[in-house]
């Protein structure tokens, strides 16, 4: 196995663990009451960091049949916790990662199966990751890709919240 092949095991490995620390704060913090509309951020529009914690920067993306990629950008607040939940029909398989605005990439979601991150309900997924402290070391825009490889066309929703320590 190369050096790029134990990097992508020590990383899925690393995001289980994360997801599933996610998954037990997400079941636990639970609401009845739905969320009040939140502005869209994912717009050319530059916002203040401080508008921009607490409420998601969120987009539909449409996949094409087949092979097809979608994107959309958003703006990181740095040293904070930060959320991203997915939600698609049940049928869909795609991965979701993040290209930072130093060049790095962070895969956020390795497969819509990804049974530690990811839940059906009846015909959606909804997937959740949350990300600690230290993950988003590069502020600033940040395009998110999401990949699908074949099916269907299908419609995602893709959701990144950024949080202050101790404020979620």
């Amino acid at each position: 196995m190369g050096r790029w092949g134990k990097v992508r095991r020590v990383r899925k490995a690393i995001y289980s663990l994360m997801a599933g620390a996610g998954a037990l704060l997400m079941i636990g913090c639970g609401s009845g009451t739905a969320p009040a509309p939140q502005p869209k951020t994912a717009s050319s529009t530059p916002a203040p960091l401080s508008s921009l914690i607490g409420g998601p920067q969120e987009a539909v993306l449409r996949l094409q049949r087949g092979r097809s990629t979608a994107r959309f950008q958003i703006t990181a607040v740095p040293h904070d916790t930060w959320d991203v939940r997915i939600n698609a029909p049940a049928s869909a398989d795609f991965e979701v990662e993040v290209l930072k605005s130093d060049g790095e990439h962070l895969w956020l979601l390795e497969t819509t199966h990804q049974r530690e991150a990811c839940a059906i309900t009846g015909t959606r997924v909804h997937c959740f990751q949350r990300f600690a402290i230290g993950a988003n070391q590069t502020p600033g825009r940040w395009t998110v890709i999401a990949k699908k490889h074949a099916g269907s066309a299908t419609s995602v929703r893709i959701e990144i919240t950024f949080h202050r320590p101790g404020s979620e």
